[in-house]
């Protein structure tokens, strides 16, 4: 070969390599950059959202448009991160599409979780975030999203599902070092604990018809979102509880939920939430069937 053709195809090479050096350090620095534009974000929304859950139980509509300026806000942000760092987030579907490809081949339990997260991630970030009702204690919030009639996975019997959201619970990070000094795991423990769930049905005269109480731990609870989605909005706890359908006498249910935090140090404070709804018609038995349910009569 000859000497100047040699120097050329070598010069060739190193700028192809430099190229290529020069692009990957510069996705790097995108993809460092993006994830730090996040972090902030994240961080101004906990703080944001602190002075939301200042408000009052009275003040539940107002909490209500609160949220819904937050959800909309940080959905804003995010975008406008993407638009900043095209090479350093990726979109929310490629992201979950990525997410499920991980997740196919392992438990199906995994997976659904994935998809539970991805939902409430839309619900907040697609402006659909509108909760039946509103209740505060203690700096924490409890919406219920909604009561619809389902199938109870426990038992296969008719139960009404109720979906909610607690917003300001408490968490922290801890980290598990594996024997020998194998590579960590970093996770999250939310310092919260459902004690109870009460449950007072009452009929036409506004007088007790039934009351029943529970464990108050939900069937689901999803207190670290950000394990399954990195971009979801922190300090915000999903779960679904399943009650058993009510009677034909129901006129309205009352929901008492007791919820106990935990600090640091070990100290707790005990915060709780009651609900008074009117009874849909989904709710209840069918005509003619009967009511199964373990109840306390009261009064009539």
């Amino acid at each position: 070969m000859k000497p100047a053709l040699k120097v050329l195809l070598t010069a060739v090479v190193a700028l192809a390599l430099g190229v290529w050096v020069f692009g990957s350090w510069r996705r790097s620095s995108q993809q460092l950059e993006a994830r730090l534009a996040r972090e902030h974000l994240k961080r101004e929304f906990l703080e944001r959202s602190f002075a939301a859950r200042e408000l009052s139980g009275e003040q539940a509509k107002e909490w209500r448009e609160e949220v819904r300026g937050l959800a909309r806000w940080y959905a804003d942000e995010l975008a406008a991160v993407r638009s900043r760092f095209p090479a350093g987030l990726a979109a929310p579907a490629e992201a979950a599409r990525a997410a499920r490809e991980r997740e196919k081949d392992k438990e199906g339990a995994r997976a659904e979780w994935q998809r539970y997260a991805e939902e409430r991630f839309r619900l907040l970030t697609e402006g659909r975030y509108e909760p039946l009702a509103s209740a505060a204690d203690h700096g924490l919030h409890l919406d219920l999203l909604s009561l619809e009639p389902a199938q109870n996975p426990v038992g296969g019997g008719r139960a009404v599902k109720v979906e909610f959201a607690l917003w300001g619970a408490p968490r922290r990070f801890e980290r598990d070092v594996a024997p020998g000094g194998g590579r960590a795991t970093l996770h999250t423990v939310v310092g919260l604990a459902f004690k109870q769930l009460d449950v007072q049905i009452l009929d036409e005269k506004g007088k007790t018809y039934a009351e029943m109480s529970g464990p108050g731990e939900p069937y689901q609870k999803l207190g670290d979102p950000e394990r399954f989605i990195e971009e979801f909005p922190p300090g915000i706890l999903f779960g679904t509880w399943y009650l058993d359908a009510l009677p034909r006498e129901a006129a309205r249910l009352v929901l008492t939920v007791p919820v106990e935090s935990h600090g640091q140090a070990g100290a707790s404070a005990a915060a709780s939430f009651r609900f008074d709804l009117p009874v849909a018609e989904s709710w209840r038995i069918a005509p003619g069937e009967v009511y199964q349910a373990e109840t306390r009569e009261g009064p009539r």
